[in-house]
């Protein structure tokens, strides 16, 4: 029967664990593609701690920087259609952060991200 809700696809939206997954395929693998997908062409994103604001591009580039090497332990304290928030870690060569972040959604997709972090010892 044309129309049969029951034929339609329903469509997945990405959850904050696929963000995420997406930051750490892409410190890891050096692939910016995940992210690239899962970002409005408007995104920014701004590290509270360092008082950087990155443009998609830039935040793409930074990406695969090699500067942060991964994100782990995720906590998700919020997801919903229109943001998501929690914690998780984040380590580079030389460093270590327990992280905050929180994020605004737009149709699916991260507009702005949000993330500060307190210092580990390493």
């Amino acid at each position: 029967m044309r129309g049969d809700i029951a034929n339609k696809r329903e469509i997945k939206m990405p959850t904050a664990t696929d963000f995420l997954n997406a930051f750490r395929h892409g410190f890891r693998e050096k692939d910016a593609s995940q992210l690239d997908a899962l970002t409005t062409d408007d995104f920014v994103f701004t590290s509270i701690s360092s008082g950087t604001h990155r443009s998609k591009t830039e935040a793409l580039e930074w990406l695969v920087s090699g500067d942060c090497i991964s994100i782990d332990d995720y906590e998700i304290i919020q997801d919903t259609d229109d943001c998501m928030a929690g914690t998780h870690t984040g380590s580079g060569k030389d460093w270590k952060v327990n992280a905050f972040f929180f994020a605004k959604k737009v149709n699916g997709k991260a507009s702005e991200w949000y993330v500060t972090g307190v210092s580990v010892n390493k």
